[in-house]
């Protein structure tokens, strides 16, 4: 095997346990759906989450084509995304519904500083591995645009840590979920 695939399949690990975490705890509330008080925008999160995680695998294959990621210290600084990726991805969702029932409205604010902790570094350290890794092998012109994009994005996510209103969440997980998309539109394999 090739060091390639050696790291891809190191970060796979956290992407496939990201995402079998996700649809368990997802399964285990609909079986328990009579215990559970639905709301949308967990909901919305739980697919966020699938989606970033798809992209970030993607990412990763990209990103191991850098030099840097031959030493140690490049490799742990590309796959930090993958570690709060997950993180982000197992505390969006609750693992166990209590007898007396569950909130899911509740569960998120009661939450969202995690939540949205982990989800904050994960973008910080996309925003960082995009401009140190993966940006200078495609030598983008076009970089101090979408470095704006990056960081209005990141300071939206930042605000769900310490903003408790319902619309201002709703409207940042639109955006997160509309850039999201384009970057799955758009994103080459």
């Amino acid at each position: 095997m090739e060091r390639i695939e050696y790291q891809i399949t190191f970060v796979s690990f956290f992407i496939g346990l990201g995402v079998a975490d996700l649809f368990t705890s997802l399964v285990r509330m609909i079986k328990e759906k009579h215990k559970v008080q639905w709301h949308w925008l967990p909901l919305f999160w739980i697919v966020i989450a699938f989606m970033g995680l798809i992209i970030g695998w993607f990412a990763f294959f990209a990103m191991f084509q850098n030099e840097l990621t031959r030493y140690a210290w490049g490799f742990i600084f590309a796959i930090a995304p993958a570690i709060f990726i997950f993180a982000f991805t197992v505390s969006v969702v609750p693992h166990k519904i209590p007898m007396e029932g569950l909130n899911l409205k509740e569960y998120y604010f009661q939450h969202q500083k995690l939540i949205f902790t982990f989800l904050s570094l994960d973008y910080l350290f996309r925003i960082l591995t995009w401009y140190f890794i993966i940006n200078p092998m495609y030598a983008n012109s076009d970089i101090l645009s979408q470095l704006i994009v990056f960081l209005t994005i990141e300071v939206l996510v930042v605000g769900l840590i310490f903003i408790k209103n319902l619309k201002y969440h709703a409207f940042v997980a639109t955006v997160v979920f509309l850039f999201l998309l384009l970057q799955l539109v758009f994103q080459q394999v």
